[in-house]
């Protein structure tokens, strides 16, 4: 009977273990070998809706910013968005579709996990737009646990 019970609590703990190293694992392998995802970072065309249904199926947050290319204000605002994309804190987290459109109304939204999308229209600064991705983010970076402290 006590030898039965020591087998059992064996198995549990080394299930325990073998779980600790797999999550470790999984956690450690970089985000971009973990999915074929092909798109770049910044992406200066309109999405199809398959590339935008790729880019939230990989967990990666979308930001979509479509202006009108008489903006000139909204080129300092894609400047932003731009150097946000390509910050080492958040480079492969999020992807940037970014186009000067010949018509005169604007898309500026973030689509995050699950699909939700959060208005980016009065967001002006770097540290307002950090927030509201590590919000709406569904694979966060380490910096967004920082926040969170």
């Amino acid at each position: 009977m006590n030898r039965a019970k020591y087998i059992m609590s064996f198995f549990i703990v080394i299930t325990m273990l073998l779980s600790i190293v797999g999550f470790a694992i999984i956690s450690v392998t970089p985000l971009q070998k973990r999915s074929g995802f092909s798109l770049p970072l910044v992406i200066n065309r309109t999405l199809t809706q398959e590339e935008r249904a790729s880019v939230v199926r990989s967990g990666r947050t979308l930001i979509e910013y479509i202006f009108p290319a008489s903006c000139y204000s909204c080129f300092e605002k894609r400047s932003m968005y731009v150097r946000f994309v390509n910050s080492p804190d958040y480079k492969g987290y999020v992807v940037l579709e970014s186009v000067a459109s010949d018509i005169n109304e604007s898309i500026d939204r973030m689509i995050g996990m699950y699909g939700n999308v959060y208005d980016l229209t009065n967001i002006t600064t770097q540290e307002e737009l950090e927030k509201l991705f590590c919000e709406a983010a569904l694979i966060k970076p380490e910096i967004c646990v920082l926040f969170e402290i």
